[in-house]
């Protein structure tokens, strides 16, 4: 499948995104997560591991 820009589009990665947006939606409405407090590691670790998982994708597609 090709997105408007010509790209192929990235099923795991779209599914990453929205897993990511979903849980960082649902922890600073229902868990109280401030995303700029200090002392808040779950959302720091989260947005780690979304920033290393969008990393690997991008080499990914781009070793291919």
């Amino acid at each position: 499948m090709a997105s408007i820009f010509g790209r192929d589009t990235s099923t795991f990665g779209t599914v990453v995104g929205v897993v990511v947006a979903v849980i960082a939606i649902f922890g600073s409405t229902v868990l109280g997560w401030d995303w700029n407090q200090p002392g808040q590691f779950v959302p720091t670790i989260i947005g780690v591991l979304a920033a290393v998982a969008a990393a690997w994708l991008l080499i990914q597609h781009y070793r291919s």
